[in-house]
């Protein structure tokens, strides 16, 4: 079985995205992809190592990375997809376990424990530590989480009508996910540190334009529309699945 991993980057802290990369690095993947999203050149810098960069041109400025998690995945011929957001610190030995659960469980998508490494620092809207993912707090997010290659592009990946606006991709991938009939595995051994850090970019606080009532409106709509909840989480819920609850582990299984 053979695992990717893929890191779609904007711009971050160039020592987030080093650590990062570290980390991705070590796990000795088949097929590690950095997507640089028009990033600036202090991050095209930063990547090296055996990655395989897929850059994407086009203006600055923040935007989803639904474009860039599908470019990348257009590009991954292995068997699992790892989704490692450029601020999430993975675990070593992550690797091995992502390859255990999908030999026992391969119709799944397996949601790993991401915490803040300053949960102090991370406050207000869009910010939902100190866990963001994880059996005490069961989001089925793309904060590190690793998907069956070919269920994630029989179920359309990465909805790029979200663009429009801000949040809600990733429940819209939870939820196709779960319609598609893989169940969900949230798994505390699978883990990373979200490297906690300002909403700000390209120098501008984010808050003056991007994280706006309009912008997370705007996919709100998209999000209900299609799903008629607003939350992953809901989608599943909705259809009673069975629960199966392990120490470090909780599985959503279809009833």
């Amino acid at each position: 079985m053979t695992v990717a991993i893929l890191v779609p980057i904007h711009d971050k802290p160039q020592e987030v995205v080093e650590a990062v990369l570290e980390s991705v690095r070590i796990q000795e993947a088949e097929e590690v992809f950095v997507i640089l999203d028009r990033s600036p050149e202090r991050i095209q810098k930063a990547v090296n190592g055996n990655f395989r960069i897929v850059p994407l041109p086009g203006r600055p400025g923040w935007r989803s990375p639904c474009i860039a998690a599908n470019a990348g995945l257009k590009e991954i011929t292995a068997d699992i997809t790892i989704y490692n957001p450029s601020d999430v610190v993975q675990a070593a030995g992550n690797i091995d376990k992502v390859r255990a659960h999908f030999e026992a469980h391969p119709n799944s998508v397996l949601f790993g424990r991401v915490t803040e490494s300053d949960p102090e620092m991370c406050k207000g809207p869009g910010h939902a530590g100190p866990v963001l993912q994880g059996t005490n707090n069961l989001r089925p997010m793309t904060y590190l989480t690793a998907y069956p290659t070919k269920a994630l592009r029989d179920c359309g990946a990465w909805d790029e009508a979200f663009q429009e606006g801000v949040c809600y991709e990733d429940d819209d991938l939870a939820a196709r996910l779960w319609k598609h009939g893989l169940g969900f595995v949230f798994d505390d051994a699978f883990s990373g540190v979200h490297q906690s850090h300002g909403r700000l970019f390209d120098g501008n606080n984010a808050s003056q334009g991007y994280w706006t009532d309009f912008r997370v409106g705007l996919n709100r709509t998209i999000m209900v529309n299609k799903h008629g909840r607003i939350s992953g989480q809901a989608v599943v819920m909705q259809s009673k699945p069975l629960i199966v609850k392990e120490p470090g582990r909780v599985t959503w299984k279809h009833a």
